[in-house]
């Protein structure tokens, strides 16, 4: 197509008078089928399977193909084969690695072997870094060279190969507790892969945190960070977490995850999670004396039987103490008499002055208290009959006067003077 445009030109350009054969829509449309044709030609062919970090190939393992190829720091990369289950390929040698960056100028590519293959590890072709070129198109095939047959194709680019190594140096840092002692917050804290170039700003990585309670089977995931350190919020005390790390570069797939490493903070109790129990302590002492006033006040009587008995009321054959209670006196004399017992008087008792009547020498003093008296000392030291009987008075210690044959009404006391009417 390239070589009649040419010619084309040349034959317009030589002679200017032959009319154009090829008016300009049409120049124009062939000039986009030419780079059309030329650009999918040099960037992807129409032959292999596209590689990337993120699909897995799928070529049939029942024959040889090629299993992967990888870059850890975007610098250089590695390819990996299997033979399958052909056993006559299994030997060393027996299959080869070819590859091929196929330029616009170019019409066929250049295909070359792999430029070292591993001596630890069978099957693996490793590209160092002056065969390592980013934004370039890599055709890899899988031959047999006895055979001269071709098993597998693919292409890639470097930068959609990429799976950076692991993290390392993974940690955690307690920030807080929470106020009720049940949950806290950590900081996971890491270090970039060594083989990743970070510091020159080779490779640009952003992370991925994980983490789960010991034996769950789902992990939670966090945001996507671009620092080495992110924060996990609310996790429970007195469980034990696990926690990991991977990264990628942007838009690519993830490598590989981190070593995992455990977190566990025992339940601390605070300040608050006592405040409930102080809370719950006082209403119950509250409610227990609320309690003990109820059944006081409701069981007064009870409690005053318990707690104070009753004195025994003396007993006295006949007497009913009713009588004691409404002041009935009579009826009390009436009972008593009949028992030969003392009567009661309304008076009051009245305090006399003491006779000493069994020391006859003593004659002046005993005249003083006769004139004092205004009479005659009578038996007993009692003014007036002979029949009087002396009774000492409990209270005073001196003597009281009581004449039995004596109406009320003429019982006198022992100063002379009548007794008070009833």
């Amino acid at each position: 197509m390239q070589d009649y445009i040419r010619k084309e030109a040349d034959i317009s350009a030589k002679d200017p008078g032959r009319p154009d054969t090829m008016d300009a829509p049409s120049v124009t449309l062939l000039l986009l089928l030419s780079l059309l044709r030329l650009g999918p030609s040099a960037a992807a062919p129409s032959w292999g399977r596209t590689l990337t970090s993120d699909s897995p190939t799928k070529a049939s393992k029942h024959g040889p193909h090629i299993t992967d190829c990888l870059s850890r720091e975007q610098e250089t990369f590695k390819c990996w084969w299997s033979a399958g289950s052909f056993q006559n390929l299994t030997e060393p040698g027996a299959l080869r690695l070819f590859y091929a960056m196929p330029k616009q100028s170019s019409k066929e590519p250049e295909w070359r072997e792999c430029p070292q293959y591993s001596s630890t590890r069978p099957n693996e072709c490793l590209f160092p870094k002056n065969y390592t070129h980013i934004w370039v198109a890599y055709y890899v095939e899988l031959r047999s060279v006895e055979q001269n047959i071709t098993y597998d194709q693919i292409h890639f680019t470097v930068e959609t190969i990429v799976k950076p190594d692991a993290p390392v140096h993974l940690n955690w840092t307690l920030l807080n507790v929470s106020r009720s002692g049940l949950h806290f917050d950590i900081m996971v804290h890491w270090e970039p892969p060594p083989s990743a170039a970070i510091d020159v700003g080779w490779m640009t990585l952003v992370y991925q945190v994980q983490y789960r309670q010991v034996n769950a089977s789902h992990w939670e995931t966090l945001d996507q960070e671009s620092g080495t350190h992110q924060t996990i919020y609310a996790l429970q005390t007195d469980k034990t977490y696990e926690v990991r790390v991977r990264c990628k570069m942007r838009t690519y797939a993830f490598g590989e995850y981190s070593d995992i490493i455990t977190v566990h903070v025992d339940e601390i109790p605070s300040k608050d999670a006592s405040f409930p129990m102080t809370l719950v302590m006082v209403f119950g002492v509250v409610g227990m004396v609320i309690l003990l006033m109820l059944i006081v006040f409701t069981q007064q009587q009870r409690l005053m039987v318990i707690l104070l008995p009753p004195v025994p009321v003396p007993k006295i054959k006949g007497l009913d103490s009713d009588l004691l209670k409404k002041g009935k006196l009579d009826d009390l004399n009436s009972i008593m008499s009949s028992q030969h017992m003392y009567k009661f008087y309304d008076e009051p008792w009245v305090e006399f002055i003491e006779l000493d009547v069994d020391e006859p020498n003593d004659k002046a003093s005993n005249s003083d208290t006769q004139h004092l008296l205004g009479g005659h000392a009578g038996h007993g030291g009692c003014l007036g009959s002979s029949h009087t009987l002396s009774l000492k008075d409990d209270d005073s210690g001196r003597a009281s006067c009581y004449d039995p044959e004596l109406p009320d009404g003429r019982r006198g006391r022992a100063d002379g003077r009548p007794a008070p009417p009833n």
